[in-house]
């Protein structure tokens, strides 16, 4: 199943059959026209899309635009992208030096 966004902001169905293989991602960019199409809405909401900054997109000249892969999956397999991950140590030895404002103030009048 793929769910993407229409143009009112709401999740909706764009395929699904019984037995369905995964969708293959053949290239490592799509244009908005092929992206528009495996999504099964209209070229100028997936650039709707890209300007309003929920696709993610790379413009490589005045008329050319390119959807990142990864994008691509997140826009119509979110399910499928790994969320990021936090490595939380709190008992890590972190070494950093603190400088008040004082002892800079007073590094720069000396010079």
């Amino acid at each position: 199943m793929w769910a993407n966004l229409d143009n009112f902001g709401q999740i909706g169905i764009v395929a699904y059959t019984e037995g369905e293989a995964d969708m293959k991602y053949t290239k490592s960019f799509y244009s908005p026209a092929e992206v528009a199409e495996m999504a099964g809405v209209h070229p100028s909401t997936v650039l709707n899309y890209i300007s309003s900054g929920r696709l993610y997109a790379v413009r490589l000249s005045e008329r050319t635009i390119r959807v990142p892969v990864r994008a691509v999956v997140g826009l119509l397999e979110p399910e499928r992208l790994r969320p990021p991950v936090v490595v939380d140590e709190p008992d890590a030895d972190v070494e950093f030096e603190i400088e008040s404002e004082t002892e800079v103030v007073v590094g720069a009048m000396e010079a």
